[in-house]
């Protein structure tokens, strides 16, 4: 009896040994772009990721920095890392406040998504309502630099809804939870797209279909977007 329970003991132990660690990686691999609910929420119930991959229906965004190397030619290289790091910063915040989760950041560039490791029932309105908040965000941080005499810029955002290929990505030597398929290019090219029609944010069907009421979105249709076998309509809107 005393080496049969010994043995449960041990073979207990181990089990709660490995909770333990995939706790502690699932924490160290969303804590820093997810919400501190939706960590925890994780920790709760791990069943909910698939790092091997799975198909999600989400909305991708993307929002990128209009004439970026005009005001990074006004600034000292001390300055532009502080700029970046405050307008990084309050971005995050308002994507996080939207259940949304940051992907990465490429450059100045801010990818996020809505719908993947949190149930959202329309995230295109959660994504949407979050781009509108993103540049709101934006004007109040322009106010603030104009009173210390600083030049701040404009954003252009895009947002798509679709499947996506959900999973840990990488080499063997790094790795990291991110998305990826045809909605995650679309959105990138939306965010694009709005130099040409000289918008601010720009949306495809498959979101405008769940988009606020409260908020005039123009139709472009059968409009050619680059990397796409055919064209398509595009919903902007600018602030």
């Amino acid at each position: 009896i005393f080496m049969e329970t010994r043995e449960e003991l041990e073979s207990a132990k181990q089990v709660s040994a490995r909770e333990i660690a995939e706790k502690r990686r699932l924490h160290d691999i969303f804590s820093r772009y997810t919400s501190a609910e939706l960590i925890e929420d994780l920790l709760k119930h791990p069943e909910k990721v698939d790092l091997g991959g799975t198909v999600k229906n989400a909305a991708i965004l993307f929002s990128d920095i209009a004439g970026f190397t005009h005001f990074s030619s006004q600034h000292s290289p001390k300055e532009v890392v502080i700029a970046m790091n405050d307008y990084l910063s309050r971005m995050t915040e308002v994507v996080l406040d939207y259940q949304g989760e940051i992907d990465k950041f490429i450059g100045d560039a801010v990818m996020a998504r809505f719908g993947v490791l949190s149930d959202l029932p329309y995230p295109s309105q959660n994504a949407i309502q979050a781009a509108c908040a993103m540049l709101l965000e934006l004007k109040k941080l322009k106010a603030e630099w104009a009173q210390r005499g600083m030049e701040c810029f404009n954003i252009r955002i895009g947002i798509a809804t679709g499947p996506v290929l959900a999973g840990n990505i990488g080499s063997k030597r790094r790795q990291e939870f991110t998305v990826m398929g045809t909605t995650v290019n679309l959105a990138s090219r939306l965010e694009a797209y709005n130099k040409t029609l000289g918008t601010t944010l720009a949306i495809d069907e498959e979101s405008f279909k769940y988009a606020p009421k409260n908020i005039n979105f123009v139709r472009h249709e059968n409009q050619t977007i680059r990397g796409l076998d055919t064209p398509v309509n595009v919903y902007t809107f600018t602030i």
